[in-house]
């Protein structure tokens, strides 16, 4: 997400914290995966309940790009009503940035991490374990699609700029409702990627929404960035609030 983003989200923070923050419980815990600790940032609703779980999945440039507004995204999940979990899955292989080898090697790795990052979120008190999604930016969105190729108990995923890679589209019969964002002036992921999935999705008659931003690059801008951040937020409704999975 870019700046003008970044700025009308710490805004609404802000108006929102003297009313809203006392609803919202904001910790910092960990689990277990393939013998490594994850950290994971906790985002929940003060209230006791059983809610639906959403996982936040930072892109190649780990927390240091983007983790101010990956934070207050989860946030204003938690004010909605939701679980929200900022999960550090580069925990896993201690990468603070991935590049393209890096990914290429531990990009199965991470998705077990993730994988396992839902059964931790699944067993809390407070979270309904049919009601779990995914919310991926960039890599953390081709990690998120790729997972809920192969995940069942993935009841929503909306992606950020990201893609299906070919071996977990083949032979694609069942995938949860998704939500496409991207830009067609994208020159980090490119928009076809997008329309591979856009494609993919109806050819199998598979529930999907797209938004296609004219001009738009790997970071949103200006009034399309809060589009995106709304429609994310009516697709988690849509599909986990008022749906059971």
């Amino acid at each position: 997400m870019g700046y003008t983003l970044a700025v009308t989200i710490v805004v609404l923070g802000m108006i929102r914290a003297s009313a809203a923050e006392p609803d919202i419980v904001e910790t910092k815990g960990s689990y277990e995966s393939q013998g490594k600790t994850i950290a994971v940032e906790k985002f929940e609703p003060k209230a006791p309940g059983r809610y639906p779980a959403v996982l936040v999945l930072h892109g190649a440039g780990g927390l240091a790009i983007g983790g101010p507004e990956f934070r207050e995204f989860a946030r204003e999940l938690a004010r909605r009503g939701y679980v929200a979990h900022l999960v550090h899955y580069f925990d896993q292989t201690g990468t603070v940035r991935a590049d393209p080898a890096t990914i290429g090697k531990s990009f199965a790795t991470w998705m077990i991490t993730i994988g396992d990052a839902l059964t931790a979120v699944s067993k809390q008190d407070n979270v309904d374990s049919k009601r779990l999604g995914l919310l991926g930016f960039s890599l953390g969105s081709y990690l998120s699609l790729s997972l809920a190729s192969q995940d069942r108990r993935i009841s929503a995923v909306v992606e950020y700029f990201g893609g299906l890679p070919a071996p977990f589209a083949w032979n694609l019969t069942k995938f949860p409702p998704t939500l496409i964002l991207h830009g067609d002036a994208d020159d980090t992921v490119p928009v076809a990627e997008a329309r591979k999935l856009e494609k993919l999705l109806e050819s199998k008659s598979l529930p999907f929404e797209i938004r296609v931003y004219p001009g738009q690059g790997h970071r949103f801008r200006g009034a399309d960035e809060k589009d995106a951040y709304d429609r994310s937020l009516r697709f988690f409704e849509k599909y986990l609030k008022t749906s059971v999975g």
